[in-house]
């Protein structure tokens, strides 16, 4: 009884708890293009916001210390927001992106920018395009993941695909081919017929 009494409270006590929101940012190679593509949501609990435009370049970007993900600039940000800071996020240079959607969120060393009016835990779906670029041109590593806490608890989580699998093309027998074996094979067994006769002629 006292087992089952045990459980029941551990069970509400976990339903009661407050969930940790996780805002995710996956980058994959789609085609000759790169997409990164943010979604979730962020807890602002514990961010001293402030307004600040975090320059997004219209489409979003990548660098060695950051990323923007989105449309447009952002409008407010917090310091000391993001542990550990944002470093060797990419190794290779500068890079704009050249299409997006969604509202902005940018991040840069222990600082998030968000969206103008972002109300906490809202929804956010973002996205930024990086036309005829592959991963590696961007300095970002297949299969990586990184994680970075905000003050209330909340993640922010990057994620690069890992590369596709090498699928070769594999010969695929022609008509032509397949009749030529066919007739071989034809070939054959009439020889051998010939020559079990032959034999029992003998």
């Amino acid at each position: 009884m006292n087992t089952f009494k045990f459980l029941v409270a551990a069970s509400l006590a976990a339903m009661l708890s407050p969930a940790h929101a996780v805002y995710t940012v996956n980058i994959a190679q789609n085609g000759a293009n790169v997409v990164m593509t943010g979604s979730g949501a962020i807890d602002t609990t514990g961010l001293n916001l402030q307004p600040g435009v975090g320059t997004c370049d219209g489409f979003g970007r990548i660098y060695q210390t950051g990323f923007c993900v989105g449309l447009g600039d952002t409008a407010t940000y917090a310091s000391n927001a993001l542990n550990p800071p944002i470093t060797g996020f990419s190794s290779g240079p500068f890079v704009n992106a050249d299409a997006a959607s969604g509202a902005a969120v940018y991040g840069a060393g222990t600082f998030i920018y968000l969206p103008a009016g972002y109300v906490s835990n809202a929804p956010i779906n973002n996205s930024s395009t990086f036309t005829n670029r592959t991963v590696s041109q961007l300095g970002l590593t297949p299969g990586t993941r990184q994680t970075y806490t905000l003050p209330s608890g909340d993640t922010l989580v990057f994620q690069v695909a890992a590369a596709p699998p090498d699928i070769r093309a594999t010969a695929v027998p022609t008509l032509a081919t397949s009749w030529l074996a066919a007739m071989a094979g034809a070939i054959a067994l009439l020889g051998w017929g010939r020559l079990a006769r032959r034999r029992q002629g003998q």
